[in-house]
Formats: C-alpha cells, structure tokens, sequence
C-alpha cells in the first residue's frame, strides 16, 4: 500500500481547507483532510475488513497490522494498535447523514458570516461531488475510526465534534480516509 496523492485528492483537500475558512467561527477552528491509499494485489483483502463487520455499535481494537499500517501511513501520528474501528453497518446513507449533519451543525458567530442552510448544502453537495472523484464512495464499504481517549493522536484532535472514516473500495483497490474536527 502506498500514499495515492492524485490531482483529484489535491482538489478535495483544497475544497475542504475553503469549506473550513466557511466554516470557522470567531470560537473555534474547523479541519478537514482526506489521504488516498492505493492497494497493492493481496493487501486489505476482504476477510480483513470482515473482521470489522461486527454488530453495530460495538467496536473493537482494529484488527491486524494491515489496518493499524494504513492508518500509520495516511496519519504517522496516530495510535491505531490503541483505537478501535468499526464497520458502519448502515453504509453510504449513515456516512452522509454523519457527515451532513456535523456540516450542519457549524454555525459561525463572528457577526460577518452568514452560511445558512442553503450555503451549507451546497458546501455538502460539493463536498461529495470532490469525494466522488477520488472513489467511488457509492460502491464501497465504510469505517470509523476512534482514537483511544487520553491518547495523543493526531485525530483526536477535536474539542466540539470530530470524525474519521475509511472509505474502502475493492474493485479500485484504494481507500480514502476522510478526517473532520471543530476545535476551540
């Protein structure tokens, strides 16, 4: 597995850094990031990532070197042998709905912001559409990951919300960690 850095990654990362400056209050700061991994023939196979398709809501320390590698190499301060990680059962709807729903709960005060809910559906809308061109989110399987507590991770970097989700697609053989913090 390598750091896949494509154009379309650049562009994803570029939207979010604007969405952030959107986004940002007079009291807090939001982030996001996302890193590309191309998969090599062999690496992340299925019954690896069966491993994490445990029931809903239960989470368990991430399985296997495989994963706790990936997380290392996308984010190399984190702590992925003391996380957990689970599969997200409900699939695509659940991960738009999360991350929608955090989008939406931004709501700067700084008195020369003014992102109602028609500009915050359009960041989201872009937002996938950027997701989208990076991999195929539609046909894929999805994650969280959760920093243990007390830990110093880099993505638990987060005071107000945070998330952090793996977005595996099998058939293109990458995966695409997505990162999101509002912070004071």
């Amino acid at each position: 597995m390598k750091l896949h850095n494509t154009p379309e990654i650049a562009k994803l990362n570029g939207y979010m850094e604007a969405m952030s400056c959107c986004l940002d209050g007079c009291n807090y700061v939001v982030r996001f990031s996302a890193k590309g991994i191309q998969l090599e023939d062999n690496e992340l196979e299925s019954q690896t990532l069966d491993e994490l398709a445990i029931r809903e809501n239960l989470q368990e320390v991430i399985p296997g070197s495989e994963l706790q590698s990936l997380m290392q190499l996308a984010y190399p301060r984190t702590h992925p042998h003391l996380a957990t990680m689970c599969e997200c059962h409900h699939g695509l709807t659940w991960l738009t709905t999360r991350v929608n729903t955090f989008i939406a709960r931004i709501n700067p005060s700084d008195g020369f912001k003014n992102v109602d809910k028609h500009k915050k559906q359009n960041l989201t809308i872009g937002f996938w559409r950027n997701v989208n061109a990076c991999i195929d989110y539609q046909n894929s399987r999805f994650f969280q990951y959760n920093p243990a507590f007390g830990v110093d991770d880099e993505l638990w970097d987060f005071i107000i919300w945070g998330f952090t989700f793996l977005i595996v697609n099998e058939q293109q053989r990458r995966c695409l960690l997505i990162h999101g913090a509002a912070s004071d």
